[in-house]
């Protein structure tokens, strides 16, 4: 039996004791967590960025309205303010309370007050029953106006929630009549407010225009497939998304694949059309030098999901071409880089060992989620990369360093995950 799986075997003996030390943890006064103590933040934080770089991506080809531009309204003294709080809103005009409804938003931005204050109910209660009265224009404007507010704890807060699910309900009833650019423009604002997830009009206006896919312009398409993304569902046409995808390749750049490669993979729909996914590899290979790292990472992780056979030796060419972008990429895209071989067992030794010295010098960024995959990937190909300091050894140690402990603690699975995979049957000597 190979040393490797001896050290596989003496690290699991010792888990047990590991975790009970670990759920016993206790930061002492004073002490920094590093980046490994807060996977899900970290998580939700390249998500963030993730959607902020697509999202960008589709503003600047003009694709997408903007949303990310601050937009001003007047300010008000805090008499002012008291004075307002105190009108009948229920006799004002819908424009009055429309335009005060940004100025409220200003002011409490300026002096921390929540949107759930008791002292905004008859407002608020007031503005909902006024929305439906709003023009297309106006309905736009409100979702500006409440995005100036302060950021809530939960889209569920109270009159937080009142607002939003008006926007929706309104939105839903209007859904017929709009075009596809209107219902995308739409889409994008109950983005810009993190609810799409949760907006019954953004669900319907993606099913919509799914089954409409043959009449969207390249732009429409893109920013369908995106939205499908954020929702993380498959709208039930999501064939022709992908014939329509195919039909029209030639108009789209790598990094407009990389936002469809998105929706794809965030809705768990592998792509079916291996013609489809050649194209893909070939034009993340021509472009190889230029494509940005989330879009990158992106197309590997749906290259993965899709592709289980080696045609034509493709994933090895695209691994071939690749091994020269490995230290411009993160940690995360190298992660997916060594993946992408796995699901067709396409082994590319020259790129593993690069990916394989680039973690190396940075293993303290590196998740414990991460490491295991890489251990799986290494030990799938039954391959010790050749680097100096032997990488297996690395990782050990890394994972034996204290500041680990809570991350380790908050994800047991993926520690015994990469602790077994040292036993995936490399056969060379290791460590």
């Amino acid at each position: 039996m190979s040393t490797f799986i001896n050290i596989g075997r003496k690290l699991l003996i010792t888990s047990i004791f590991r975790l009970q030390c670990v759920s016993q943890f206790k930061l002492k006064p004073g002490y920094t967590r590093s980046i490994h103590s807060s996977t899900g933040l970290f998580i939700k934080m390249y998500m963030e960025k993730e959607n902020e770089y697509a999202y960008s991506v589709l503003e600047n080809k003009g694709y997408a309205i903007n949303i990310y531009t601050k937009h001003s309204s007047e300010a008000i003294s805090q008499e002012e303010f008291q004075r307002l709080n105190k009108e009948d809103w229920t006799k004002k005009t819908t424009q009055e309370i429309f335009e005060i409804f940004p100025i409220f938003g200003k002011y409490c931005s300026q002096h921390s007050l929540c949107i759930s204050s008791e002292i905004f109910d008859n407002f608020i209660d007031n503005l909902t029953d006024t929305i439906q009265m709003a023009t297309d224009s106006q309905l736009k404007t409100l979702f500006y106006s409440l995005n100036m507010w302060p950021e809530t704890a939960s889209i569920r807060t109270r009159n937080y929630i009142e607002v939003w699910a008006a926007l929706d309900d309104e939105c839903l009833k209007r859904l017929k009549n709009w075009s596809h650019d209107e219902m995308l423009s739409f889409i994008s604002l109950f983005f810009m407010l993190n609810v799409t997830r949760v907006s019954d009009f953004s669900w319907k206006s993606i099913n919509k225009l799914a089954t409409k896919a043959n009449q969207l312009t390249p732009g429409q398409l893109v920013q369908t497939l995106f939205f499908v993304g954020v929702l993380r569902k498959q709208p039930h046409d999501m064939h022709n998304l992908e014939i329509h995808f195919s039909k029209n390749f030639a108009c789209f750049s790598v990094e407009d694949i990389g936002i469809m490669s998105m929706g794809f993979f965030k809705s768990k729909c592998p792509i079916r059309s291996m013609e489809l996914a050649s194209k893909i590899i070939n034009k993340v290979i021509e472009d190889s030098e230029h494509v940005h790292e989330v879009a990158l990472a992106a197309i590997l992780k749906i290259i993965r999901y899709s592709v289980k056979q080696n045609k034509n030796n493709e994933i090895f060419s695209l691994l071939d071409v690749l091994q020269h972008q490995v230290t411009r990429l993160s940690v995360m895209c190298n992660v997916h880089l060594a993946l992408v071989g796995t699901s067709s067992l396409t082994v590319h030794n020259d790129c593993l060992t690069k990916i394989a010295h680039y973690i190396m010098d940075h293993m303290h960024e590196t998740r414990l989620k991460d490491l295991e995959r890489l251990i799986f990937t290494y030990g799938t190909f039954n391959l010790i990369p050749a680097t100096k300091d032997n990488f297996f050894s690395k990782v050990i140690e890394e994972l034996k360093k204290p500041e680990r402990f809570p991350e380790i603690s908050q994800h047991g699975k993926s520690y015994s995950c990469c602790i077994s995979f040292f036993g995936l049957g490399v056969c060379n000597e290791s460590a």
